[in-house]
């Protein structure tokens, strides 16, 4: 049993496929079980340029093996072989089983070169292209047919005329397959189903590298080896089943021929160019120009030389092809010696490709060998390359993943440094793009805070205990800020700034957040024995110039403003009033949409370019400051209008609630100084204050 017809069975299990050894052209079908088809083997009747139907008086020019062309055999007549170019009849004579058959009878053609036509009883039940003595009537075709019909009872003869012009083989070339017509068609649809599965498992494999070359053009082995299948997907269209003959019959066969000839230039060609990307350092540099050079002239041979003698010179290519096949595994060996990556897939899958084109050279100039088995080669082959693809995408998958691991983890580390809120206000994906003079205007809150009572703590213990608590501190408290839209923009000593480039209560929102944290952590400070910590804030909301300074090989970001100035002023009074929290007038419309705000008006600051009301934002728990907020108001009010004496009595009533209140002491003693001295000027720390 031949290998292809093993393949057909273990691939599709088409049943079992006998073969009937025909003695002198006869075939005695009694026996044998038609159910499921037998080919027609052996030596038939062979008469040369002669077109007959019915037995003829002469004897045959020869017996003739079906599966060989004439152009193999010897004439008897002149000693010399038949020419490919002429016409001849077979005779099959099949004896049949006395009773009658069960079903039509069919028989499957294939591989016979070029025009034939079948007759049963006088009458043509099959014609592929035209047959004519005249040669220039005659039309080729070298489709693979079938026909179903009903045979006559007992024994009969099918007569098989063929005829060759322009091709270099004439004859048959496969045996016929002979069966009852639901065997044969069996038989017949399961193998084009195989012939069509290999050619789609390769087009798609050629189609999805050609994609892969338009997405990375600068990958050009993706091209080259697309273009290897491509060539190799058409061949197998074309040869076996010939399917594509069908769906291209409105072309001529000649072309068609041409074209699977082509295909397999267009492959060797790309598979040099392939290796050539894979393997560069490994190449036989004047080996390689060699094949580009005859493969390059075939290939023109074949688009213009007449088709008989481009078909006759054809045959030089495939001797050459071996040798070709023997280059590239010479290659693979140089490759293997120098250990690059994935040479032992490459030259795995090279081995089952030679041994397959080989057999097919042998097949198509001898006709010794299995049929063609390129393609099944190939697919091995494309399997070996998928495994070595998939290998490829995977290290490169590894690859990318570190590198993104290391790029985030990079990206976090330049965070602490440029905010990503920064980098998207300054419209910069990263900051590899950032730049010196790098700018851009925004309104945004400015929160400045002071860890207390970090200076005083700092003389008391070590420096690295220092270091310890402000880091742990500002590790708590810069999440929760966070939380909130915040920015943890810079330290300066104690003091740490933020920036709130959203809504300004998010500000707000942040700074009750901070109250509640306080409460939480004092708790958990106590419990262990420590002073309580505290923070005083500072916040202002306003425009302001974000922008890139360069100097030398630093780059670093700031800000400028009105706004960073004016909250690092507040925070300092919050010292002078004993506030925990300042804000200035513009936050304050953000802090009245708060529902759990509570506040105090605390006077109005004078600047150069303005003067500027300022609040105090009370903690919720502090429920002394709560009850005296409006009494404290009505005081600061009557002060404003000039009434000094409702102004101290107002002033003192706070103070009997609240002896700590220093914004109270601080406005009574102001109070005192007008009403003691007139016109003296205020203490010369805090003129500012009006």
């Amino acid at each position: 049993m031949k290998i292809h017809r093993l393949l057909y069975l273990l691939v599709l299990g088409g049943g079992l496929l006998g073969a009937l050894e025909g003695e002198g052209g006869i075939y005695r079908l009694e026996r044998e079980d038609l159910t499921h088809g037998t080919f027609l083997e052996g030596n038939v009747p062979f008469y040369w340029e002669r077109l007959i139907q019915e037995p003829p008086r002469e004897g045959p020019t020869l017996l003739l093996p079906v599966d060989r062309p004439w152009t193999r055999a010897v004439n008897p007549r002149t000693g010399v072989p038949f020419p490919a170019a002429g016409y001849a009849t077979y005779r099959f004579h099949l004896i049949l089983p006395q009773h009658p058959p069960e079903e039509p009878l069919a028989i499957r053609l294939q591989n016979i070169t070029s025009a034939h036509r079948l007759l049963l009883g006088g009458k043509t039940i099959l014609e592929e292209g035209r047959i004519s003595p005249d040669a220039a009537r005659h039309v080729a075709g070298i489709r693979t047919r079938m026909i179903t019909f009903w045979p006559p009872s007992g024994e009969f003869d099918l007569w098989l005329q063929v005829q060759n012009v322009e091709d270099r083989l004439g004859g048959l070339q496969n045996p016929p397959y002979l069966g009852y017509a639901s065997a044969v068609r069996s038989f017949h649809e399961r193998k084009l189903m195989l012939d069509l599965f290999v050619f789609g498992s390769i087009l798609i494999i050629a189609v999805y590298h050609l994609i892969l070359f338009f997405t990375r053009s600068k990958e050009k082995e993706y091209l080259f080896f697309g273009l290897f299948a491509s060539s190799l997907a058409l061949r197998a269209g074309l040869t076996e089943t010939r399917f594509l003959h069908d769906l291209l019959s409105f072309l001529p066969c000649p072309l068609l021929i041409r074209a699977e000839i082509i295909s397999v230039y267009v492959a060797a060609a790309s598979l040099f160019l392939y290796f050539h990307r894979l393997f560069p350092h490994e190449e036989l540099r004047p080996l390689s120009v060699l094949h580009y050079t005859v493969t390059g002239a075939f290939t023109l041979m074949g688009v213009f030389l007449p088709f008989r003698l481009f078909t006759e010179l054809h045959i030089y290519y495939e001797y050459y092809l071996v040798a070709s096949c023997l280059v590239l595994l010479a290659w693979l060996v140089r490759a293997l010696v120098h250990r690059r990556e994935q040479a032992l897939l490459f030259t795995m899958g090279m081995l089952v490709l030679t041994f397959t084109v080989m057999n097919d050279v042998l097949f198509s100039i001898y006709q010794r060998g299995s049929g063609y088995l390129s393609q099944y080669g190939l697919i091995v082959f494309l399997l070996v390359q998928a495994l070595i693809l998939a290998r490829k995408y995977a290290h490169v998958y590894n690859a990318m993943r570190e590198a993104s691991w290391k790029a985030e983890t990079m990206a976090t580390l330049y965070s602490r440094f440029v905010p990503f809120t920064i980098l998207r206000l300054l419209g910069k994906e990263g900051v590899e793009s950032l730049r010196g003079g790098e700018h851009t205007t925004c309104e945004l809150s400015v929160m400045v805070c002071s860890l207390m009572p970090l200076v005083s703590l700092s003389e008391k213990i070590a420096p690295h205990q220092t270091s310890a608590f402000l880091s742990s501190y500002a590790r708590q408290i810069i999440p929760v800020v966070k939380d909130h839209g915040g920015i943890f923009e810079s330290f300066l000593g104690e003091k740490m700034t933020f920036l709130f480039p959203g809504e300004p209560e998010e500000a707000v929102q942040s700074i009750f957040a901070l109250f509640r944290f306080l409460r939480e952590y004092n708790a958990g400070r106590a419990a262990a024995g420590y002073e309580p910590a505290g923070l005083s804030i500072g916040a202002s909301h306003g425009r302001a110039l974000l922008a890139m300074v360069s100097a030398g090989d630093r780059l670093a970001y700031t800000g400028i403003g009105e706004v960073f100035s004016l909250a690092a002023e507040v925070e300092g009074l919050t010292r002078v009033f004993g506030a925990a929290v300042l804000i200035t007038d513009q936050l304050f419309p953000a802090l009245a949409r708060v529902e759990e705000s509570s506040y105090r008006f605390l006077g109005r600051l004078r600047t150069p370019q303005r003067v500027i009301p300022l609040f105090e934002v009370i903690d919720p728990e502090d429920a002394v400051k709560r009850s005296t907020a409006s009494m404290f108001e009505r005081a600061l009010y009557a002060y404003c209008l000039g009434a000094l004496d409702e102004a101290e009595k107002g002033f003192l009533e706070v103070l009997s609630h609240a002896p700590e209140d220093k914004a109270a002491a601080f406005y009574l003693k102001r109070v005192q100084i007008h009403t003691g001295e007139g016109t003296q000027r205020l203490e010369s720390g805090h003129p500012e204050i009006l």
